[in-house]
């Protein structure tokens, strides 16, 4: 089959949504599939055309002709977009994730029409959707809708309930990396944060629920482990709060080295205040970490509460340190929840059976 894969950022722009798009073309690939990526051109300007690991990549100036109110460019790039889909000739188009190239997607929709797959990755906040609104009009034009947890296909039918009976969920799977999981550290216990350092993550819940800990438990340490425009705000939080010494900014971690953090952590902590899926949780599950995270969007679909780990309400700084004192005063219970987690993400997120062959599926039973 030949499929156009239309997402807002792709690799080697870094995100989850990046990694996970590489990661299917490439299994797909594998499988006899041909694909092209359609992207923006972002902030790092790259060719408008190249291959990346066997993939033509196609980027437009999506952003920039609607940010400027470009008349031309918009009316220039629509042709370029059309012309694209009339020369490849897709069997289906994957709609990879909603945003402003979305919309260069339906003004070229009679160019080339081909049956049209819409995932969902964001994290759908009360103030989106509803009738006549953009969100609204792709989920109608699509043949199926994919969320990414249940979670986010509940609230996808409270905005557009037509789409229930063309929609399901597929799981981000988590590929099982080649290091081994290693037994959790103790001397010193280390508790971790991962990921962009913005404030939907809530790493500032992290470090005050931390501070209220160090003098029961002296040697513990934070490490947060990612970059982002927050950073000097936690770090003067960290300061202000005294326990700068103790808190560690590693920096931006590629996703290789992900395994290897993982692997120094005693308990991996996600006190986001939006979280459509959770990766870094079934990543952290995956290297046998107990997850401390806040119950909201997908995260407990991937932590189960007491048995993989602990949950906690947005932004309740007292539940989040209550949980992270509970697993230091029981390493065994720890230890099991690591365990338990590890086996849930192997039954659930399993990559090869759990997306691939998913997506596999549904792209034959919709393209032919």
């Amino acid at each position: 089959m030949r499929i156009i894969y239309w997402v807002e950022q792709y690799w080697p722009v870094i995100g989850g949504v990046q990694i996970l798009g590489r990661n299917l073309i490439g299994a797909l690939r594998d499988r006899g599939h041909e694909f092209i990526v359609v992207t923006s051109q972002g902030e790092q300007i790259r060719p408008a055309e190249e291959e990346i690991e066997g993939v033509r990549i196609y980027r437009f100036p999506f952003y920039q002709t609607v940010a400027e109110n470009d008349l031309d460019g918009i009316a220039r790039v629509k042709e370029q977009v059309a012309r694209l889909k009339r020369t490849f000739d897709p069997h289906l188009i994957h709609l990879a994730e909603i945003g402003v190239n979305a919309a260069f997607h339906s003004l070229t929709a009679a160019a080339h029409p081909a049956p049209l797959i819409v995932t969902l990755q964001q994290y759908l906040t009360g103030d989106v959707g509803g009738p006549q609104t953009f969100l609204d009009r792709v989920l109608g034009a699509a043949d199926w809708v994919v969320a990414c947890s249940r979670s986010i296909l509940s609230r996808v039918w409270e905005i557009a309930p037509d789409v229930r009976k063309k929609s399901s969920v597929i799981y981000n799977g988590v590929i099982e990396p080649d290091i081994a999981a290693t037994p959790l550290p103790w001397d010193p216990p280390r508790l971790l944060c991962l990921g962009r350092l913005v404030n939907e993550k809530g790493f500032d819940v992290a470090i005050r629920a931390f501070a209220g800990l160090v003098e029961e438990f002296p040697a513990l340490r934070l490490i947060i482990a990612g970059d982002g425009p927050e950073r000097d705000g936690l770090q003067k939080l960290a300061a202000g709060l005294g326990i700068a010494a103790r808190v560690e900014f590693k920096g931006f971690i590629h996703p290789e080295k992900v395994p290897m953090v993982l692997n120094s952590a005693t308990a991996f902590v996600m006190p986001s205040r939006r979280e459509a899926f959770g990766m870094a949780a079934a990543e952290a599950a995956m290297m046998r970490r107990p997850v401390l995270a806040s119950r909201v969007g997908g995260l407990p679909e991937v932590v189960s509460h007491g048995e993989t780990g602990l949950l906690a309400p947005v932004d309740d700084v007292n539940g989040f340190r209550e949980a992270m004192a509970d697993l230091l005063k029981n390493p065994q219970k720890a230890e099991q929840m690591g365990r338990e987690g590890r086996r849930l993400v192997r039954q659930r997120f399993q990559w090869e059976r759990h997306v691939v062959k998913k997506y596999e599926d549904l792209y034959r039973n919709l393209g032919g």
